[in-house]
């Protein structure tokens, strides 16, 4: 089956127990940072079929951009960036085995050009997939 770059419902996160699950403090202090962006994610044990190997939440605080307009462009982009580039995430997951919820923040104060966003995006997810890499036997977090 070829790859297709799409970002369907079941990459969205869009349970409600999911995403209390990735905001818990427990799981909080585990965290990619790479300006403007900010990766959380939490590995789960049992298999959901609600959802994809990988599931995408993306948060632009009201804080940060007032304008819903303004939001809604900035998710926009990074919807777009993480379309683009999950491959270089779903390739390493394969040999998981589980799946993984993502919540993906937006940490400027301003719009920023996509380039900025996309090479940020390629950043965090070469991390995230060699820290699922280096810890996928013994995870360092609370796994469900």
């Amino acid at each position: 089956m070829p790859n297709k770059k799409n970002f369907g419902k079941k990459e969205r996160l869009h349970l409600k127990n999911l995403i209390s699950l990735l905001f818990k403090k427990e799981n909080n202090k585990l965290g990619i940072i790479g300006f403007p962006l900010k990766l959380n994610f939490v590995v789960l044990e049992q298999h959901n079929p609600k959802i994809a190997p990988t599931s995408v939440l993306i948060v632009v605080p009201k804080k940060k951009i007032k304008k819903a307009v303004n939001r809604n462009f900035v998710k926009r982009r990074i919807r777009e960036s993480y379309r683009l580039n999950k491959d270089l995430l779903n390739d390493g997951l394969e040999n998981l085995g589980t799946q993984i919820i993502i919540s993906i923040h937006y940490l400027a104060l301003e719009k920023l050009d996509f380039n900025v966003i996309n090479t940020s995006m390629i950043k965090l997810l070469n991390k995230l997939n060699e820290h699922l890499k280096k810890n996928f036997n013994k995870p360092s977090h609370t796994t469900y």
